[in-house]
């Protein structure tokens, strides 16, 4: 019963959605299309590297012969997109990107980051969108507010809490009229791999719950945002078949003050992983199970020096893969040893509305909290770059 009754839900769906596209009070007569892109790269110049290759950022695990002397030239992100509008209610979206995936001959190869049909207002001030579609973690609005996505992501999106984009449902709405408070919601496959990729096929039956409120006070100058999600990954053992649950709950706050001339932002995370560390403590032979609790926090500031023509920003992370490791203990997973505390500064020079130039310094750094001296106690990767941003729109 539970496949017909999915399937005749679906059928009632689309049906009124259908019903709506073609109402002839709906219809536009000419339906539009808007193009739309975006590409950022850098020169790069890498005057130091970890000696033990760890992390997982951009520049982490460089493996050529001389890692600390390595320079290049890299187009990191291209965006080629479209917005469609087929009536006064239905609308949709494709996006194609290149985010420096090659194929076998180091050729860049393009997929599909967005394809999605929405219902604008299926209820007042709410939109509903099915597809492969932007998740509300981040780049609905905190990605928006740091306004550097061309230098480094945000420190959900760098630290891998959750993927960009999702294939599911989802629902965007506003609380009131002047658009000052609102709500994101979806429903998708959720993780899959490693860092979590909303684009693959999913590969379990559990589901990924997003949500996200939201509220611009005081003139629009303070912003707030609240999210949270989770995701079941696990039931059982693969190994036993015995009871073993897994899963990943993340909460996220987020404040900034945001004017025409300097914008401050304070983004900060705890994602609880259920039974992700095994261990064993000095002196037992029994390994036991524990909750890994990952956690970061990002400052930053950025504003203006000269309108429209230059810019400054600054940030900095501090982030921890788990906060309960305890070094006496010998773990068989969840056993990542180091705390990583990021830095980005630099300059932003626009010659023209839609292209930006940006002299920057990245540097992660790596505090290891087993070894005891040396560089595996403390070493960082860092990158010295000329950045290029332009969006077409």
């Amino acid at each position: 019963m539970k496949p017909i009754a999915f399937l005749t839900g679906v059928f009632f769906f689309m049906s009124q959605f259908m019903g709506m596209a073609q109402d002839s009070s709906n219809a536009i007569k000419k339906p539009s299309i808007k193009l739309h892109g975006m590409i950022f790269g850098d020169f790069e110049y890498r005057p130091h590297a970890d000696s033990l290759l760890r992390g997982t950022t951009q520049y982490a695990g460089i493996t050529y012969p001389d890692p600390k002397n390595y320079n290049s030239f890299d187009i990191r992100r291209v965006y080629l997109g479209a917005d469609f509008v087929f009536s006064k209610h239905v609308f949709g979206s494709i996006l194609l990107a290149n985010e420096g995936n090659v194929d076998n001959q180091r050729n860049p190869v393009f997929s599909i980051k967005e394809s999605y049909i929405g219902w604008k207002n299926i209820y007042k001030n709410a939109d509903l969108i099915i597809g492969r579609s932007t998740t509300p973690a981040f780049a609905l609005l905190t990605e928006q507010v740091w306004g550097y996505r061309s230098v480094e992501k945000t420190i959900a999106d760098m630290r891998y809490i959750a993927s960009a984009v999702d294939l599911g449902v989802a629902l965007r709405g506003k609380l009131n009229d002047s658009g000052s408070a609102g709500y994101n919601f979806m429903i998708g496959n959720g993780t899959v791999g490693t860092p979590p990729n909303g684009q693959k096929a999913e590969d379990d039956m559990f589901k990924k719950f997003y949500g996200d409120v939201w509220a611009k006070i005081f003139n629009r100058k303070i912003i707030l945002d609240l999210y949270a999600d989770y995701e079941r990954q696990q039931l059982t053992d693969p190994a036993t078949g015995r009871p073993f649950h897994k899963s990943k709950n993340a909460i996220k706050g987020f404040i900034a003050y945001q004017t025409d001339i300097i914008t401050i932002g304070v983004e900060a995370f705890v994602q609880t992983n259920q039974n992700f560390s095994i261990y064993t403590k000095p002196g037992s032979k029994t390994a036991d199970t524990a909750n890994a609790y990952t956690a970061g926090i990002s400052g930053y500031v950025h504003g203006r020096i000269i309108k429209n023509k230059l810019g400054y920003f600054a940030r900095y992370d501090a982030f921890s893969p788990d906060l309960n490791f305890n070094s006496n203990y010998t773990y068989q997973t969840g056993n990542i040893t180091y705390n990583e505390n990021f830095m980005t500064c630099g300059l932003d020079w626009m010659p023209s509305k839609d292209l930006h130039i940006l002299p920057n310094i990245w540097v992660d750094s790596y505090h290891d909290q087993v070894a005891k001296e040396g560089r595996a106690k403390n070493d960082y990767d860092m990158s010295v770059r000329i950045t290029f941003y332009y969006v077409y729109r």
